[in-house]
């Protein structure tokens, strides 16, 4: 999956044995990461299942705004 630089993504899973792998165009800064909230009303996302487990990180991204 090619996934382009500044273009949002997400993942689930419908195996708990699922691994994702995936490479990023740039080095890892660390605090440089910027993301949006799975739930977000702003985007009314379906998810297939519900969310049962999410870092930390991504469960408290502030919520978007244009």
């Amino acid at each position: 999956l090619y996934i382009p630089t500044g273009f949002a993504h997400g993942f689930q899973t419908q195996d708990d044995e699922t691994r994702v792998n995936y490479l990023i165009s740039e080095f890892h800064v660390p605090g440089a990461a910027d993301g949006i909230r799975h739930d977000d009303p702003a985007f009314n996302l379906k998810w297939p299942l519900p969310v049962s487990e999410i870092s930390d990180r991504d469960l408290n991204w502030p919520r978007f705004r244009n």
